[in-house]
């Protein structure tokens, strides 16, 4: 893959990627593509779990600079959060390689039928503690 790109869907994303986003200072903090929304079978085109990660520096990203870091938050982005700002995928790095795990999150937080996810992926039922958190 060549970088860089402004994707203008997931269908060239890959888990792992990253972005730069400036900051009001002029330095910069790294966006990160998690996961995948699976919709009947298919990878939805438009939205994907994203990660800001726990990194800033003076100059863009690189695949050295954010080795090891970890997630700040996380959530449900579409794909116009790195196009229309006019950002672009900078280069990629393995979660895996830095040990980057999806948190553990409850589907909703009040009703009936609350789940324990890990981004988008169902793990099962919450426990009566889970949903107090």
């Amino acid at each position: 893959m060549k970088y860089p790109f402004t994707p203008k869907s997931t269908r060239f994303l890959i888990e792992g990627q990253f972005w730069a986003i400036p900051l009001s200072s002029g330095r910069f903090t790294c966006g990160r593509v998690l996961q995948f929304e699976l919709r009947s079978g298919k990878w939805d085109q438009r939205y994907f779990l994203a990660g800001l990660m726990d990194w800033s520096g003076d100059n863009e990203p690189t695949s050295s600079l954010i080795a090891g870091r970890g997630i700040l938050e996380h959530g449900k982005a579409h794909i116009k959060c790195i196009s229309d700002p006019g950002f672009e995928i900078v280069g990629h790095r393995s979660l895996a390689d830095d040990g980057v795990e999806i948190p553990l999150t409850l589907s909703h937080r009040a009703g009936p039928h609350i789940m324990v996810q890990r981004g988008f992926e169902a793990l099962g039922g919450a426990s009566p503690d889970q949903e107090r958190l």
